[in-house]
């Protein structure tokens, strides 16, 4: 009788498992309770176009830490002691150059709407003044702009951090770093549509 009391509970037990577990929909909380009753209360995770104060932390450009927040790395994805300055520069640069490829259609369609332009000599984009660009549908809402300038900041930073890497380098190498420049903001106005606005003394659409 003991056991089969035993048993039962058991078997109850586990039932009421499994509908919990059944009626649970984040899939990363599914999985943190998975063969477990107990509950884990695991912070919301949202995954934005703007970096992070934790992203900021990891790659430099912010010393405070975000509040009740969660880092989660792994030993292949964290830097080792005796990994070099040159290595982790690369890892930097394929991080910038991500951010560059995760903007490139949110550019285009802020682009394309007016809202955003291409500095020619600075290898930059930013806002078109409305007086030249008049908005029309929802870029007319100050959060839709608010919201393309953020994209611009983000644009600019990851660029501004490869001209110098890749600047370094080529004056490591003795080569003509005025080129590197050159280059870079060349391949940026090539990207530039017909009728996207540019700035180059004046703002003017790109024929």
């Amino acid at each position: 009788m003991r056991l089969l009391f035993l048993f039962l509970s058991c078997s109850v037990l586990l039932l009421n498992c499994a509908f919990i577990q059944k009626n649970i929909k984040d899939p990363l909380t599914n999985f943190g309770r998975r063969g477990s009753c107990i509950s884990i209360d695991i912070p919301p995770i949202t995954l934005t176009p703007q970096r992070t104060s934790a992203e900021r932390q990891l790659i430099g450009e912010d010393r405070e830490i975000e509040k009740d927040g969660w880092l989660l790395a792994s030993t292949r994805s964290t830097s080792r002691t005796n990994d070099s300055v040159s290595l982790q520069d690369s890892r930097r640069v394929y991080r910038e150059q991500a951010i560059l490829e995760f903007y490139a259609e949110p550019l285009r369609e802020y682009a394309r709407a007016g809202v955003l332009g291409e500095i020619v000599d600075e290898g930059r984009v930013t806002v078109v003044p409305e007086i030249y660009s008049p908005r029309t549908g929802r870029f007319r809402s100050p959060d839709e702009v608010e919201a393309a300038r953020r994209v611009g900041e983000e644009i600019n930073r990851s660029r501004a951090y490869l001209l110098q890497y890749f600047m370094k380098k080529e004056k490591e190498k003795g080569g003509d770093v005025s080129s590197v420049e050159r280059t870079l903001k060349a391949s940026y106005l090539k990207q530039v549509k017909p009728g996207e606005w540019i700035l180059a003394g004046s703002w003017t659409r790109q024929r």
